[in-house]
């Protein structure tokens, strides 16, 4: 990321309830990094959406056996 962004535009976003997302750049792109892709619950990221609509959400991982989760682009780690 910091190749890709500065490091002025890359944040976290996290509530008071523990909701997160690992990195947000540009207040355009959200990626969430995930061991196990197949983890990922579109539920759990419901406030994100609701509060962000307009950020576009990657999953990012080393095991990327699937191109997509539940709509969600799953990249490897040395492309975002």
């Amino acid at each position: 990321l910091i190749e890709k962004y500065d490091l002025s535009e890359i944040k976290f976003w996290r509530t008071i309830q523990r909701h997160e997302i690992d990195f947000i750049a540009i207040n355009k792109f959200a990626f969430e990094v995930k061991t196990r892709p197949q983890s990922f619950r579109p539920k759990n990221y419901k406030v994100f959406f609701e509060n962000y609509p307009n950020i576009k959400l990657s999953i990012i991982s080393f095991d990327t056996k699937q191109d997509i989760i539940d709509s969600y682009k799953i990249s490897e780690v040395w492309k975002i």
